[in-house]
């Protein structure tokens, strides 16, 4: 029969008992039975002995074996293809991902892991994604079931190395000055001076002071009660001789090391309100992968660039 140029039967699968065009499956629903087993596959099977395949593949979705629990994902057949998972990182508008994180795999406890990223600007938004790899080949990391996005703000000012974070928002002063390698001739019978640039030395230069307090998330207030202790924490941890995140709330962050010596204080109207003001220069890149694995920010040298 032939109807408007189409034939009821045009189709060599048409009359088959299974939809030959399947949507976007969202939701299973079991009910009224007894099952022991339940298998999705996106393979085809031209033929089907009826046994359901044990070992899971790459077209495996579903195999729940209701084994006194109703799971039904891939976490063992996963942790046996998987050597690792690397957190990366790119700003949104970027094009290139950097990996900040490298979880080596071994069981499928591995997947349970948690890391905190202390390198991102204020006012910035960040794309994150977790890529499993096999032997050093990644995978995939298009999916948005791996892929997210966090906002960065915060106020004032921030210090940081790789697991550690001191941040000062009262009294935050920050100056900056750009240093850069110049000497100024004057020779005998010259008017006019002679500028001669000696090197490539170009960087920041900056002036931090501000007020570092504890600050008690459940009473919402300051700490003020243990301020002195935490504020020599916080000279250990300026004068450790350790490079440094600098970040600051207008969006400005830079790799410093601190060059004062000493750390300098000041007290205000109250015993506990004292100021805390260094100096530190720039002595890397912040936004480089290879500076970063260098100064010990990250442990990962996926993305490091050896031809340097």
């Amino acid at each position: 029969m032939i109807i408007l140029g189409k034939t009821a039967c045009g189709d060599s699968d048409s009359m088959m008992a299974t939809a030959t065009n399947v949507e976007d499956i969202n939701m299973i629903q079991l009910s009224s039975g007894v099952f022991d087993e339940f298998f999705v596959t996106t393979r085809v099977y031209t033929t089907w002995d009826g046994s359901i395949p044990e070992e899971w593949d790459f077209d495996t979705k579903i195999h729940a074996l209701f084994q006194e629990s109703l799971f039904g994902g891939n976490v063992e057949f996963t942790a046996e293809s998987v050597s690792s998972i690397l957190v990366k990182k790119r700003r949104v508008g970027d094009l290139h991902w950097k990996t900040f994180f490298e979880i080596p795999i071994h069981s499928n406890e591995d997947f349970n892991f948690m890391r905190n990223d202390f390198y991102n600007r204020s006012g910035e938004e960040y794309q994150y994604s977790i890529v499993p790899t096999l032997n050093g080949v990644e995978g995939r990391y298009s999916s948005n079931h791996n892929t997210s996005r966090v906002h960065s703000k915060f106020d004032g000012i921030v210090l940081v190395e790789k697991d550690v974070a001191y941040r000062a928002i009262l009294d935050v002063r920050l100056s900056e000055r750009r240093n850069f390698a110049v000497s100024v001739l004057e020779p005998k019978g010259r008017k006019k001076s002679i500028a001669v640039y000696n090197g490539d030395a170009n960087y920041r230069e900056y002036g931090v002071e501000g007020t570092f307090i504890p600050f008690d998330d459940g009473a919402g207030d300051f700490d003020l009660e243990h301020s002195r202790a935490y504020r020599e924490e916080v000279d250990d941890f300026l004068t450790n001789r350790r490079p440094k995140i600098l970040k600051y709330a207008d969006g400005r962050m830079a790799m410093v090391c601190i060059v004062d010596s000493p750390v300098s204080h000041s007290s205000h109207n109250h015993i506990s309100n004292v100021s805390t003001s260094f100096t530190a220069v720039e002595t890397g890149d912040c936004e480089s992968v290879n500076d970063l694995y260098d100064n010990n920010f990250i442990d990962t040298d996926h993305d490091v660039d050896r031809s340097i």
